[in-house]
């Protein structure tokens, strides 16, 4: 088992501190930030850590039950399922994606 530390900003980072305790399991989708530094004694000294996207329990041991936020502010990106889109009235419709409109 290996440990990393994950950076997470905004309502990220607050909905991981109201629900999380330390030593939960999660899954962490994110990018790798590498920090390197030298110590009071000289030596060069380098960090890896992990800037989160999403973070989300881990349920192969555990359960959870999810409880919505409210809707982001406008301008503020938020998930949807792929192949899905949320409608301004907040039900999800199948969205039409055409080989058109694919951009490779």
């Amino acid at each position: 088992m290996d440990f990393f530390n994950v950076t997470a900003w905004y309502k990220l980072a607050e909905n991981c501190a109201e629900s999380l305790s330390k030593g939960d399991r999660v899954l962490v989708s994110g990018r790798l930030s590498q920090d390197s530094w030298e110590s009071k004694e000289g030596q060069k000294r380098s960090a890896v850590k992990i800037i989160a996207n999403v973070i989300a329990p881990s349920l192969e041991f555990a359960s959870c039950k999810i409880e919505k936020n409210p809707r982001a502010e406008e301008g503020v990106s938020g998930g949807s399922v792929s192949g899905e889109v949320a409608s301004a009235e907040g039900s999800i419709e199948e969205a039409d994606f055409s080989d058109e409109d694919i951009p490779f």
